[in-house]
């Protein structure tokens, strides 16, 4: 499944969280709010996206930490998932941010639902070395929106954090 080799975590998680959101009726292919454009890294600036690449996501993921469960004995490594929305093409910063504002709503409510074990982020696991099948777990989805004016482009954006937990089992060197 994965376009990356299994040590790479972040892309792997990050490749993830894309695929299902683009399985998302409303923010895939043909959907009512389609994304013109899915990265795994965020751009340095907004202003670097052209009108015709917007809508646009862009999926960043690090690791907060880990901790062995003392009652199973696996491994808990959480990490962050930070998904930016940038929005534009438009003259007017109302119509930018609420564009932004309705998409972030759709990702926060579909990385809400990967908890349950039959969505598309529940596989992650398939494709991390030594991650234990059904662990996952996805909690404190958050967002943010925001707009203006850079570099006298009109854009609206919006970040989207979530923690998500995965245990593995524990290896020795």
């Amino acid at each position: 499944m994965s376009a990356f080799s299994n040590w790479d975590t972040y892309n792997v998680i990050a490749e993830h969280i894309s695929e299902a959101l683009q399985t998302d009726s409303v923010l895939g292919s043909s959907g009512a709010i389609e994304i013109q454009t899915w990265e795994a890294e965020t751009r340095d600036n907004s202003a670097d996206y052209s009108d015709y690449e917007l809508p646009a996501v862009a999926i960043e993921v690090t690791h907060s930490g880990q901790e062995i469960n003392p009652l199973s004995k696996h491994l808990t490594a959480t990490y962050v998932a930070l998904i930016l929305t940038t929005t534009g093409g438009e003259a007017v910063l109302k119509t930018v941010k609420q564009l932004a504002k309705r998409i972030a709503v759709r990702i926060e409510r579909n990385i809400r639902q990967q908890n349950i074990s039959t969505k598309q982020f529940s596989d992650v696991t398939a494709d991390l070395e030594g991650a234990i099948s059904g662990s996952v777990k996805v909690t404190n989805a958050a967002t943010q929106t925001d707009g203006g004016v850079v570099n006298n482009v009109m854009r609206g954006a919006a970040a989207t954090t979530c923690e998500i937990q995965i245990d593995f089992t524990p290896t020795i060197d």
